[in-house]
């Protein structure tokens, strides 16, 4: 079992190569502007997940999906969080930069700096 990705005490899901982006977003303040489904609709978004997709030679629906439910959300590619979390704000975009990139390269994230333990 792997450590709960956790941002200002708001645990961000993962799983696999997946990353809950309904997490992200209330993770990273959760701004309703902000929502996954209204950054998801963007051009520029729809050409990234295509190309992410082509890239991994996988269909669009491998890496984005969305559940409904109590525990669902929207889940995306790693790469595409990442996209969503530069999206969302800078310091939430520096964080996963660190932390979700070292998870998903299976090293161990840098230690807690003085901005991210601000954040907490």
């Amino acid at each position: 079992m792997t450590t709960a990705l956790v941002y200002q005490k708001v645990p961000v899901r993962d799983r696999d190569e997946m990353v809950c982006l309904t997490d992200m977003w209330r993770a990273a303040g959760g701004d309703r502007a902000k929502r996954a489904v209204n950054w998801i609709r963007s051009l520029a978004t729809v050409e990234f997940i295509e190309h992410v997709a082509t890239t991994l030679n996988v269909a669009s629906c491998d890496i984005y999906a969305t559940e409904a439910g109590r525990y669902g959300g929207t889940w995306a590619h790693w790469q595409v969080a990442m996209a969503y979390a530069k999206y969302l704000s800078p310091e939430f975009h520096a964080w996963c930069n660190e932390v979700v990139r070292a998870r998903y390269e299976r090293r161990e994230p840098p230690a807690p700096t003085a901005v991210t333990m601000a954040a907490k």
